[in-house]
C-alpha cells in the first residue's frame, strides 16, 4: 500500500539540499523520496514547480527513474518545460485506448519509473487515480503535487480532497509566497478571494500590474469588450499572438456565454475560413475536443482527450474524410468526420475546461447572473489563476462579488480515507504479527 508501505525509503538531509530552497521546501523534497505517496500543495507562486525540479535531480542521483506526468497536455508541455525532462498526460503515461479497453499499463504490466511525479493532481477523478496508483510497479513512489483550492475534477470523486483529509499520508502544505510572485496584483487578488474578500486591482507601488477589470451589468458592453482585449489590447500589451489569449467563461447560454463568445471571436479571428462539415466548422477554427476520444491520437503519441486543443489546417471530403489538425504541441491529428461532433470551438471555454492549463493572457467574462449557486469564489479563483503574465477581468460587479462571498459547498464522497486507513491499520498488524514492532 503506498500511503502504509514503512521500509522503502531513502533517507535525505533536508539541510543537503540547494540552500536557496526555503526550509518548507526542503523539507518536502526529503519527504517525496522518504516516503512512497507524498502529497505537495499550495496557492501559485510558492515554488511547486521549483520542488518538482529538485525532487527529479535527487531522484537521479539517487539511481531512481522518473515519470512525469499531468492530466492535461497544457500542463504535462509545462512541467517538462520546469522541470527540464520529458512528461506526458496521464492517458498517454497509462496508455488509456477508451471504447472499455483496460489501460496498457496496469498492475500485471507495471510503469518502469521508481518514482512518478503528477502535477495538477485536483483534476484527477477516482477512476483516473486508481489507475494510476495500480499501475505503479512494487516499491514506486508517488508524487501528487495541486492546488486543493482549484475546481474539483469533471469525473467522479475527488482523489486529491479526500487523501488531503487522511492523517496517515504524508503532506507539505507550501504557504510561503516569493517575492517575485508576492508583488502580483493578479496572485494576490486570488489569495483574497480565496478567504471570501473582495480584491483590488489597482496595483500598488512596486506591484507588477497583471490585473485589470472592465465592470458593466450589459451583456453586450461585456463580449464586446472582451473580443477587444482579446484579440487587440492584450496581444499588443504582451506582445503576442491572439491565439495566446484565451477567453473564459462559466457558462455557455447567454448573451455573454461561451456559446456567443464563440461565434464573436470566431469572426474577429477566423471571419472568411472554408466552411466544412455542413458550416458547423472552418478551416482554421480552434477547436478544443469535448469528450476523452482514445481512439484519436495524434504524431506526438498523445489522445485527443476531453479539454485537448487542436486547429484545423485542412479537410478531406468523401466517404474516409474528416479534419487535418495540428495539435497544441505541433504534432499533427486525423478527426475523421465521424468523430468530429465532440470538437467545439475553443475561442472560448469553460472555467472546468481551462482548469490544468495556463496561457500568457487570458480574459474572463463573468456576466449578470449573481442568483447562480454554481458561481463560486473557488471557481472564480480557478478562472483568474489560468493567466500566467496577465488576466484581464469583464465582468458584472454585482455577480463577482456575489461569487466571491458564496464558498463552494460541495461535498464528494469516495471512501478513499476510509481505505487508507484501513489498509494503514493492516499494515500495523502485519508488522506486529511479523515482531517488527515490539509492544512494551
Amino acid at each position: 500500500m503506498l500511503a502504509t508501505d514503512l521500509d522503502r525509503t531513502i533517507t535525505i538531509d533536508p539541510e543537503s539540499l540547494d540552500p536557496s530552497l526555503t526550509e518548507s521546501q526542503r523539507y518536502a523534497v526529503a519527504g517525496c523520496l522518504g516516503q512512497r505517496l507524498t502529497l505537495i500543495t499550495g496557492p501559485p507562486g510558492v515554488g511547486k514547480t521549483t520542488i518538482i525540479r529538485e525532487v527529479v535531480r535527487c531522484a537521479r542521483e539517487h539511481g531512481l527513474t522518473v515519470a512525469l506526468t499531468a492530466p492535461t497536455g497544457r500542463a504535462a508541455t509545462r512541467m517538462a518545460q520546469a522541470a527540464g525532462s520529458p512528461a506526458s498526460t496521464v492517458h498517454r503515461l497509462l496508455g488509456l485506448r477508451g471504447d472499455g479497453a483496460q489501460p496498457e499499463r496496469s498492475g500485471s504490466n507495471p510503469l518502469t519509473a521508481d518514482l512518478v511525479v503528477c502535477d495538477e493532481s485536483s483534476m484527477l477523478d477516482v477512476e483516473l487515480a486508481a489507475m494510476l496508483t495500480d499501475a505503479l510497479k512494487d516499491g514506486a513512489r508517488l508524487v501528487l503535487v495541486g492546488d486543493a483550492d482549484q475546481l474539483p475534477p469533471p469525473g467522479a470523486g475527488d482523489a486529491l480532497a479526500e487523501l488531503l483529509v487522511s492523517p496517515v499520508i504524508s503532506h507539505f502544505q507550501l504557504s510561503q509566497v516569493f517575492r517575485q510572485a508576492e508583488r502580483s496584483t493578479l496572485l494576490r487578488a486570488a489569495a483574497k478571494i480565496r478567504v471570501g474578500a473582495v480584491p483590488r486591482f489597482t496595483p500598488r507601488e512596486g506591484d507588477v500590474a497583471d490585473l485589470s477589470g472592465f465592470w458593466s451589468k450589459s451583456e453586450s458592453e461585456l463580449i464586446d469588450e472582451a473580443v477587444r482585449q482579446a484579440r487587440e489590447v492584450l496581444p499588443q500589451k504582451l506582445g503576442i499572438d491572439p491565439d495566446e489569449v484565451q477567453v473564459i467563461a462559466p457558462m455557455y447560454r447567454g448573451g455573454a456565454g461561451i456559446d456567443e463568445l464563440n461565434r464573436r471571436l470566431r469572426e474577429a479571428a477566423n471571419p472568411s475560413g472554408e466552411k466544412i462539415i455542413g458550416g458547423r466548422l472552418r478551416v482554421g477554427d480552434k477547436l478544443i475536443q469535448t469528450k476523452n476520444d482514445y481512439s484519436l491520437v495524434a504524431e506526438s503519441g498523445e489522445p485527443l482527450v476531453n479539454g485537448a486543443f487542436c486547429q484545423v489546417h485542412g479537410y478531406r471530403d468523401g466517404r474516409d474524410g474528416g479534419l487535418e489538425a495540428n495539435c497544441e504541441d505541433g504534432s499533427r491529428i486525423f478527426i475523421p468526420t465521424s468523430q468530429s461532433p465532440s470538437l467545439k470551438l475553443g475561442y472560448a471555454i469553460s472555467v472546468h475546461k481551462s482548469q490544468g492549463s495556463e496561457w500568457p493572457g487570458t480574459v474572463v467574462v463573468i456576466p449578470p447572473a449573481e442568483r447562480s449557486s454554481f458561481l463560486t469564489r473557488r471557481l472564480l479563483r480557478t478562472a483568474l489563476t489560468r493567466a500566467r503574465r496577465h488576466c484581464h477581468v469583464v465582468a458584472c460587479p454585482t455577480t463577482f462579488r456575489a461569487a466571491i462571498g458564496r464558498a463552494d459547498q460541495q461535498v464528494r464522497n469516495c471512501a478513499v480515507v476510509e481505505r487508507i486507513e484501513d489498509s494503514f491499520e493492516r499494515a500495523i498488524q502485519r508488522e506486529l504479527e511479523a515482531d517488527l514492532v515490539i509492544a512494551p
